[in-house]
C-alpha cells in the first residue's frame, strides 16, 4: 500500500465502532480546524453508500500523513484493524514519515501492541475513561494541535525523530510525538517542494449525484410540491444511514406531532427527525410554525430541496444550500453522528425516560426474540432460567413473562446498584444471579450491553445525581 509522500495530506482515524462516542468527540475538537481548511480528516464515516468500502479505506490509508489510533481492548481485538489498517500505516511511518498519534481510551493490552513503540498522547496507565472530564478534553485539545501542526503545508517529515519512549513512564506535556522510530525515520528525507500541495476538493458521492439528477427530472416534469419532492431527500437520508438503524415515515412523537421521518437506532431509540417543506413556501416561516406547534428540536433537519436548517438540543446549529454537495455531506455528518448531551434536570430525565421506555422496550424485546431463534447458548440459558422462575416464583410463568423480566432487568439493574446503593444486588439475589447468566448468553453473539447502556447514560446520570441529594 505504499504511496508517494507528496500525496499524503490527510489524517486517517483508526478506531473500533464500539468506541464511536470517542470518535464523535474527536470530530467536535477537530471541527474548527476542518472549517478553516487547516486539516483534512478521514475515517470510515465518510464512506458513501454504494461504494466499495474496502477500497475507500485503502485510499484513506494511502493519503494519511497522520495516523490517529483510538486504542481500546475492542480496537486491539479487531482482526480487520490488525490485518488491514495497522500494517500499512506503520509501514508508512517507517518509510514515509507518517506521524503516529495514539490516544488510550480504556485499559487494554497496549504494551503488547506494535503501537507501543510510539509515544502516546496520554499515559497508557491513565486511559481516557479514568480521567476527569476536564482532563479528557485537554487530551483532545492536544491531539487537535498535533494534527494541525503535522498537516501544515510545509513538509515536516524531515524533522529528526527520537528513540521510542518506554510507556511505563508518565507522559509529560512537553514530550514530542514522533513520526517513526529513530533508526528508520532518519534515513528517509522528504523531497523538497517548491509549493505546498493543495487540498483536493471533496467529491460528491453517487448518492448526491442521483439526488440532484432526480430533482432535475422532477423539475422537468413539473413536480414542485412537498409531497412530490419529498422522496428524493428521503432516499439520501436512507442511503446514508448506518446499518441497523432505520427510518420510519410519519410516526407520531409523544406529543402527537408527526414529523415526515423519524430515525431509530438498533435499540429502537429515536436519534433524529426530518421535516420536508414546500420550496414555494418560506422555509423560515414554516420552521417557526413547527417549533410553535411543538416539533422535537433534539436533532431535526428542516429542508425544502434548496435550503436546510439543522436544530440540535433546541438550538439552530447549521443552515445552508442543499445544492452544494460538500455542505450536504457536512449536514449529514452532523446529523447522523449527533449524540444528545447529558440531562441536567431530574424531572426532565424522568419525563423523557418515561416517553422513551415503550420504544426502548420494544427494541429489546425484538433483539431477545431474534437471539432466541438463533443463539443456542441463549436458548439454553433462557430455558433454564424459565424453569427456575416457575419453581421459585410461580409455576404459571410463561415465556412472555420471562422476556419481560429480562427487559426490566436490563433497564433497571444499574439503578439498583447506584441509586439504591446496592452494588452487590446481582450477586446476592439468586434470581438476579441467574438472570445475569441469561443476559451474558444474550450478549455473547451480537448484542452489546455496554453500547446499550451508553444510550441510557444521560438518563441514569441525572437520576443518580438527584438521588445523591436526597437526605
Amino acid at each position: 500500500m505504499a504511496a508517494n509522500p507528496a500525496i499524503r495530506t490527510r489524517a486517517f482515524v483508526s478506531y473500533s465502532h464500539k468506541d464511536e462516542q470517542h470518535l464523535q468527540r474527536l470530530h467536535i475538537h477537530l471541527k474548527p480546524y476542518i472549517r478553516d481548511h487547516k486539516v483534512d480528516v478521514w475515517d470510515d464515516t465518510h464512506i458513501a453508500p454504494g461504494t466499495n468500502w474496502h477500497e475507500e479505506i485503502e485510499k484513506g490509508i494511502n493519503s494519511a500523513k497522520v495516523a490517529i489510533f483510538l486504542v481500546s481492548a475492542d480496537f486491539l481485538a479487531s482482526e480487520f484493524i490488525a490485518l488491514n489498517e495497522l500494517p500499512p500505516l506503520l509501514e508508512a511511518a517507517i518509510h514515509e514519515g507518517t506521524q503516529i498519534l495514539s490516544v488510550i481510551l480504556s485499559p487494554c493490552a497496549f504494551k503488547q501492541s506494535p503501537l507501543a513503540q510510539y509515544q502516546t498522547l496520554n499515559d497508557p496507565n491513565k486511559p481516557l475513561i479514568s480521567l476527569s472530564k476536564g482532563k479528557r478534553e485537554e487530551i483532545w485539545v492536544k491531539l487537535g494541535e498535533h494534527v494541525a501542526e503535522a498537516l501544515k503545508q510545509e513538509q515536516v517529515t524531515s524533522v529528526p525523530a527520537a528513540k521510542p519512549q518506554k510507556q511505563e513512564k508518565p507522559q509529560g506535556e512537553s514530550k514530542k510525538v514522533f513520526a517513526a522510530p529513530a533508526e528508520t525515520a532518519k534515513s528517509k528525507k522528504a523531497p523538497p517542494q517548491s509549493q505546498p500541495p493543495k487540498r483536493k476538493p471533496a467529491q460528491s458521492s453517487k448518492v448526491f449525484e442521483e439526488y440532484y439528477r432526480t430533482l432535475d427530472d422532477y423539475s422537468k416534469r413539473g413536480i414542485r410540491d412537498e409531497e412530490g419532492l419529498r422522496p428524493a431527500f428521503f432516499r439520501v437520508l436512507e442511503s446514508s444511514t448506518r446499518t441497523g438503524w432505520r427510518w420510519v415515515l410519519e410516526r407520531r412523537v409523544p406529543n402527537r406531532r408527526k414529523p415526515d421521518g423519524t430515525l431509530f437506532d438498533e435499540f429502537n431509540l429515536p436519534r433524529g427527525y426530518w421535516e420536508a417543506k414546500d420550496p414555494q413556501d418560506d422555509l423560515e416561516t414554516e420552521i417557526r410554525k413547527k417549533i410553535k406547534d411543538g416539533y422535537p428540536l433534539t436533532n431535526i433537519i428542516f429542508e425544502d430541496t434548496q435550503r436546510a436548517v439543522l436544530y440540535q438540543h433546541g438550538k439552530r446549529v447549521m443552515e445552508g444550500d442543499l445544492r452544494q454537495p460538500r455542505w450536504l455531506a457536512d449536514l449529514l455528518q452532523e446529523f447522523l453522528t449527533y449524540t444528545e448531551p447529558a440531562i441536567e434536570s431530574f424531572q426532565e430525565a424522568v419525563a423523557e425516560f418515561k416517553d422513551r421506555i415503550p420504544d426502548l422496550a420494544r427494541g429489546l424485546l425484538s433483539r431477545i426474540r431474534e437471539e432466541y431463534s438463533a443463539n443456542t447458548d441463549f436458548i439454553q440459558a433462557f430455558k433454564a432460567f424459565h424453569e427456575l422462575c416457575k419453581e421459585a416464583l410461580n409455576p404459571q410463568l410463561n415465556r412472555e413473562h420471562i422476556e419481560e423480566m429480562l427487559v426490566q432487568h436490563l433497564l433497571t439493574e444499574r439503578l439498583f446498584r447506584t441509586v439504591f446503593n446496592n452494588s452487590d444486588f446481582t450477586n446476592r439475589n439468586v434470581i438476579a444471579v441467574e438472570i445475569e447468566k441469561v443476559i451474558s448468553a444474550l450478549t455473547s453473539r451480537t448484542f452489546d450491553r455496554a453500547d446499550f447502556a451508553a444510550r441510557l447514560d444521560r438518563f441514569y446520570k441525572a437520576i443518580e445525581r438527584a438521588a445523591k441529594d436526597i437526605t
